[in-house]
């Protein structure tokens, strides 16, 4: 079933999703040196603008659509300790969210103290060609590897990474299950669903139980 508008209710409860990952510019919790190093160099190269809780609420209830990753402003989201990554991501969509991108730049540094980065994007149906549709044949919400997230943002990954195939389809079938499919790509379905487990609204609790990830744990 392709995927419709998102109302404001669905555009809060991403906002609100997402909130729970970001660390709104908390730069205190890092205190060991590799990841105060890491955010430096991150800064550095990438530039990125960062965007808080609050700031992401606001935006998402009162805009149609939204257009983080063209105006370079990213969500930090907390960093992933066992990996050392720190994941920084950005929203774009058209068409009242019909179509729907998360862009997760995932970086860290290597053994030599170089900053190191990948791009995975994660993508609503894109409907399909042969009725028409000029975005893609990819008709299913899916995860890519993807070499530029902006022109900001570009050459992340080596040349030859293909950046349409392979698309790997996601447990999602709409803009709520994409997000929660990208959470739980990057931290595990245990430590997703443990953000949720007390005063969870009714609604996103439905939302949990679609992704089969989540829904038993």
């Amino acid at each position: 079933m392709p995927v419709g508008p998102a109302n404001p209710d669905t555009r809060l409860m991403v906002s609100d999703i997402l909130s729970k990952f970001v660390s709104d510019y908390a730069w205190s919790e890092y205190t060991d040196e590799p990841f105060d190093e890491l955010r430096r160099k991150v800064v550095d190269k990438y530039g990125p603008h960062s965007v808080d809780s609050r700031t992401l609420r606001g935006e998402l209830k009162h805009r149609e659509d939204v257009e983080m990753r063209e105006q370079h402003r990213f969500l930090y989201l907390e960093r992933i300790e066992d990996k050392r990554i720190l994941p920084l991501v950005t929203l774009q969509s058209s068409h009242e969210w019909v179509h729907f991108r998360i862009y997760a730049l995932l970086t860290t540094l290597d053994e030599e103290s170089e900053l190191r980065s990948i791009a995975i994007r994660f993508e609503t149906d894109e409907g399909n060609n042969q009725s028409g549709n000029p975005i893609g044949s990819h008709d299913f919400c899916h995860a890519q590897l993807c070499n530029q997230i902006n022109n900001s943002i570009k050459d992340v990954a080596p040349m030859w990474i293909p950046d349409s195939q392979l698309a790997i389809p996601l447990d999602a079938e709409n803009q709520i299950g994409l997000v929660l499919c990208m959470l739980t790509s990057l931290y595990g379905g245990r430590h997703v669903r443990g953000r949720f487990n007390q005063g969870v609204d009714r609604n996103l609790l439905l939302h949990l139980n679609e992704v089969r990830a989540l829904h038993k744990l």
